[in-house]
């Protein structure tokens, strides 16, 4: 046990060892800024009809995913006044008990200029299927 553990704390840099967190592979399949189907919070997606639900049917049928092998998560800010907010999943880890998706805000400092028009991030990736709870960061 002691050997596992340290050979674990020793290579955890290059192993997905139990408890740790190893980056996976993930493909953006919607980004957008409107405001149609904006609903604010985070998404996990598993079949077409939820797809429909988050972003719309239109843009689903354009976007389309197979949810026999792949997982949608997603975020979505809500309306934002100018176009200086931004949301992005910049990177998803998982280890044999979950999934962690890491998110980036941005938002307006008052230090430049923005496109003054009302706007809703989105950002939707897929990764392998999976039935692991997501947590977004």
């Amino acid at each position: 046990m002691i050997r596992i553990m340290l050979l674990c704390g020793t290579l955890a840099f290059f192993t997905a060892c139990p408890g740790n967190h190893a980056d996976i592979l993930f493909t953006e399949v919607y980004r957008n800024y409107g405001l149609s189907n904006c609903v604010e919070g985070n998404y996990v997606i598993n079949t077409v009809e939820e797809y429909e639900d988050a972003i719309g049917e239109q843009e689903a049928a354009a976007f389309p995913v197979d949810f026999t092998q792949k997982t949608v998560i997603g975020v979505m800010m809500g309306v934002m006044p100018n176009g200086c907010y931004d949301i992005e999943i910049v990177s998803v880890k998982a280890n044999e008990t979950e999934v962690l998706a890491y998110v980036v805000r941005t938002t307006d400092d008052g230090s430049g200029a923005c496109t003054q028009a009302l706007i809703c991030p989105k950002h939707f990736v897929s990764i392998e299927k999976t039935l692991l709870p997501v947590y977004f960061r």
